[in-house]
């Protein structure tokens, strides 16, 4: 027999155990109301711990991203844009390519610095879902031990979703839908990319739904930062316009991570059936 839940910790299963009746899963669910339910739980447990997170993370690409942008201002008097004739002719080769190494020394620096937030932050959302202690030092330390395997996987991920949207818009956000569980897979199961197709693929409508309501998301938090910037009339390159830009895609940032979480749990409910946040957290271990 179950033992009822603690009134103190109504959100907490016991290891291998379903959870009661008449006590749902802060996870787990099925269908729309469900999942927004499960998001607004998750954004009432975790919002203050992810907002720090992703502003640790936005901070450092946003000071790598200035000092590159400042670097690659700096390499001679022709890193300019002449209106007669686009960029000026002193700009030779050899500014060309430290712009190029600048830009990819910015890839190569905030990629890992994301990714680690994106894994720390499931880390937070299921380890509180499950009732259990969980801060941003630790979240961190599990995503960065976690970030090679990672890396070998979204890495390629990344490109074949590019390649897609480069050849037809279709294909692209065909692969954007099917990829929407990466970094569950990646973190949580140490999966490959074949199983983050796999899991997308067995129930492809709710996956399918549950990005169109994440897509609504994104489309905001793109078009409002150009608002306020519109607002405060800053110029797009200006350090006051990276300030605001990081300002604004905060709060994206913890929704994503609130609504991912939450589909990537619903699809694996949908997977094997029981599935418990309980069962989800022992695999961070």
């Amino acid at each position: 027999m179950t033992t009822p839940p603690n009134p103190q910790q109504p959100n907490v299963a016991r290891p291998g155990e379903a959870w009661p009746s008449g006590s749902p899963d802060p996870l787990v669910t099925r269908g729309v109301a469900g999942w927004f339910d499960r998001v607004g739980d998750v954004l009432r447990r975790t919002w203050a711990p992810l907002a720090g997170l992703y502003l640790g993370a936005l901070a450092v690409v946003t000071l790598v991203t200035v000092v590159a942008g400042l670097v690659a201002g700096g390499t001679g008097p022709g890193m300019g844009y002449d209106a007669s004739g686009g960029m000026t002719r002193e700009l030779g080769t050899t500014s060309i390519g430290l712009v190029l190494l600048v830009e990819l020394l910015v890839i190569a620096v905030s990629v890992p610095v994301l990714l680690t937030a994106a894994g720390a932050s499931f880390h937070l959302v299921l380890q509180r879902a499950a009732g259990r202690e969980a801060t941003v030092a630790a979240a961190v330390r599990f995503a960065w031990r976690r970030l090679p395997s990672a890396l070998l996987w979204a890495v390629p991920a990344a490109l074949l979703l590019v390649a897609g949207l480069l050849v037809l818009v279709l294909p692209g956000i065909y692969l954007a839908v099917a990829l929407s569980p990466l970094v569950g897979v990646l973190f949580v199961e140490r999966g490959t990319l074949g199983r983050v197709f796999a899991l997308s693929h067995q129930s492809f409508g709710t996956t399918l739904g549950r990005c169109a309501l994440l897509g609504v998301v994104n489309l905001v938090a793109l078009i409002v930062p150009f608002i306020v910037l519109g607002v405060a009339n800053v110029g797009s390159g200006s350090f006051l316009a990276t300030a605001l830009s990081l300002v604004v895609t905060l709060p994206s940032c913890v929704l994503w991570t609130a609504a991912s979480s939450v589909t990537y749990a619903e699809l694996r409910g949908i997977e094997r059936p029981g599935t418990t946040v309980y069962a989800l957290a022992d695999e961070l271990r």
